[in-house]
């Protein structure tokens, strides 16, 4: 249905989320959680929104986002997750513990990668560190055709060392 909204009152599971787009669709959660993913691949283009919620992406599938995202945190916990979006406006987080691509400009309030996680920025030069976390503000910057850049409070790249292409 064009611009629907489907509206949680609380934290809720589903087993995928798909659509949105064009057509509309909007997910607002609040401050719950929503919890999303299976053995299959989705791509929901439609608004994720939800002030203080979060999404946990689970599950061996593919999740692709590509609609605007309002909301305060993003958890990978299985399979992958591709990002074709800005995630909220420089206060959400995100907690990679599963492979993690992200193809657009992000600023974070923190970022959390697990130890073994892959997380893959738009050049598809992988940062993969044995377990970090980056405290607010935390700014990723892929720049297409070049090697991304993780600058964590301006500081530059705290001496991580980048491969060659």
């Amino acid at each position: 249905m064009a611009g629907a909204t489907l509206l949680l009152n609380a934290s809720e599971t589903i087993g995928s989320l798909a659509g949105g787009g064009v057509l509309g669709g909007t997910v607002s959660f609040g401050a719950n959680t929503l919890n999303t993913g299976d053995a299959g691949t989705t791509t929901f283009a439609g608004a994720l929104s939800g002030a203080g919620g979060q999404v946990i992406k689970q599950g061996a599938g593919t999740f692709n986002i590509t609609g605007a995202q309002t909301y305060a945190g993003l958890t990978t916990t299985g399979g992958v997750t591709n990002i074709y979006t800005a995630l909220g406006t420089g206060t959400s987080t995100l907690t990679a513990n599963a492979t993690t691509n992200i193809y657009a400009s992000q600023t974070l309030a923190s970022l959390t990668i697990g130890s073994g996680t892959t997380v893959t920025f738009g050049d598809g030069l992988p940062f993969a560190p044995a377990a970090e976390k980056f405290g607010a503000p935390a700014a990723l910057v892929p720049e297409p055709g070049t090697l991304g850049l993780l600058m964590v409070c301006a500081l530059g790249l705290l001496g991580r060392r980048r491969r060659a292409a």
